[in-house]
């Protein structure tokens, strides 16, 4: 099924994003490439930005998660810089590491007992 978003690549040629029904009740997004003469004025551009972290992000992921961050350790990892923060909703505990140049992050979900086995071992 055609759509009416579409994008331009590296060399300015317009692609088209078209949902492909798979039959097993699933939808297969692609980027077809069109011909130039095929953009309509109804059509949606789509314009991917890189975005900072800024507050205002940061405040809507915790609205999102609803999680709240309860530890930050920052500058963890030297001269390469970085930041160590533990996250909770009470119930679930999430430790993130995020680069301090580019805000890229890794995550992942951990339990009370796996942290306290991590200490136990530094003991």
């Amino acid at each position: 099924m055609r759509s009416n978003v579409i994008q331009f690549d590296e060399m300015g040629s317009p692609l088209r994003l078209v949902m492909i029904d798979q039959e097993d009740g699933t939808v297969d997004h692609v980027w077809r490439d069109i011909d130039g003469t095929e953009v309509k004025k109804s059509d949606v551009v789509l314009k991917w930005e890189e975005m900072p972290l800024t507050t205002e992000i940061q405040k809507l992921r915790k609205e999102e998660n609803q999680m709240e961050q309860i530890f930050i350790l920052e500058d963890f990892n030297g001269v390469d810089g970085g930041t160590l923060t533990l996250h909770t909703d009470g119930e679930n505990n999430l430790l993130m590491i995020t680069d301090e140049k580019t805000d890229e992050h890794t995550s992942v979900y951990i339990t009370k007992e796996h942290l306290k086995e991590m200490i136990d071992l530094l003991n």
